[in-house]
């Protein structure tokens, strides 16, 4: 999931900025050699954008298999949406025992929280979990409030800018679930649907893979692969973007246009403003014509097996619950390690002041050396 998001994302923005380029408003009141700075920014970005989707395994780590195929067909269980698993995994969390891992840095100090063995997942995005902290406690009683809210507190380190040891965190902890999805669905017989005027259509689907378009205010939340039979496959890959496979011999043509104005521009910076605008402005916004885009997004994906449609889901209803919770400290000591580099060691006190520097790299042998 994290690596669709990834390219959906890097997608949308680099697409976006390129349509921004080739807009001639982009360019008012700049000077010639600032309007040269960005059609060469352009010229990397068209480059950057033709690697990406010929190659998305390079700057993702998604699998290189495009080549390989999957005759059988890797059958998974369909989605159901279950609302009592979902109640029962926030019940589960809630008697978990969340400790809080904090660790002294040069700027304040670094927390993250361990669930223990925790782990739960439900598929179908159907449920996101959030601590919301509003109060911290220090060791020495005292507590602070102010963009305590702000903080992301999770799985991951976060760096925050208070300096002593912290007691424990309170807050609220958020649960965001789904009662109702809306779902598509397309295959060979229907290659597209309508709902509440969004479309869903099947471009084509060639052995394991498939490509399909949407308009971008459907917001599916995910998407399953089927079989001739209507069973769900197993995904190997996927992405969206705002480019059809076809169109990526778009690339080449505009990287040829954009290089030769380029070349061109670049003996006439001497030129006043107006005179360099009219003569190259025109030639910008026909290069920019044949980049695609808009409002349709194309979802690409790869299955284990032989797909001929998809069933796509999108959120109906959601509701939420929320209860009060505080995380405290995994453990408490009066000195603390802290390096700032990796040939030093600082021994710090509970407020952060330092007690001790060594040349040599110390660490501890406690719980979090052993994680």
């Amino acid at each position: 999931m994290k690596n669709i998001v990834k390219c959906t994302l890097f997608f949308f923005l680099i697409s976006n900025t390129l349509f921004a380029q080739f807009e001639t408003d982009t360019f008012k009141n700049k000077s010639n050699t600032e309007i040269l700075n960005e059609l060469k920014y352009a010229l990397a970005g068209i480059d950057f954008m033709g690697q990406l989707i010929n190659s998305p395994e390079d700057f993702f780590g998604l699998p290189k298999e495009k080549d390989k195929v999957y005759t059988k067909d890797e059958i998974i269980p369909g989605f159901q949406l279950d609302t009592i698993a979902v109640l029962n995994t926030f019940d589960e969390l809630i008697d978990t025992k969340s400790v809080l891992i904090q660790e002294f840095i040069e700027t304040g100090t670094q927390i993250k929280v361990n669930r223990g063995s925790f782990y739960q997942g439900i598929p179908g995005e159907a449920y996101t979990i959030k601590f919301i902290p509003n109060k911290i406690y220090f060791y020495d009683g005292t507590t602070a409030i102010e963009g305590v809210e702000k903080i992301k507190l999770d799985y991951f380190p976060e760096k925050i800018p208070y300096g002593k040891s912290i007691d424990s965190i309170a807050g609220t902890l958020k649960l965001e679930y789904v009662t109702a999805y809306d779902k598509m669905e397309v295959n060979a017989q229907k290659p597209e649907v309508m709902y509440n005027e969004h479309f869903l259509k099947i471009i084509k689907t060639d052995k394991n893979d498939i490509e399909y378009i949407y308009p971008r205010g459907l917001e599916l939340d995910f998407v399953e692969g089927l079989n001739s039979a209507g069973k769900v496959l197993q995904k190997k890959s996927s992405y969206s973007t705002g480019y059809k496979m076809k169109d990526l011999n778009v690339f080449s043509q505009i990287k040829e246009s954009l290089q030769n104005i380029i070349s061109e521009a670049e003996k006439d910076t001497l030129l006043d403003s107006e005179t360099f605008q009219k003569k190259y402005f025109s030639k910008i916004e026909e290069a920019g014509k044949r980049l695609a885009g808009g409002d349709t997004l194309v979802g690409i994906a790869k299955y284990q097996g032989k797909v001929k449609g998809i069933r796509a889901f999108f959120v109906k209803e959601k509701k939420e619950k929320t209860v009060p919770l505080v995380i405290r400290a995994a453990r408490f000591d009066d000195i603390h390690v802290r390096h700032d580099d990796e040939e030093s060691t600082c021994l710090v006190d509970n407020e952060g002041r330092i007690v001790l520097i060594s040349d040599k790299f110390l660490r501890q042998l406690n719980s979090n050396f052993y994680e």
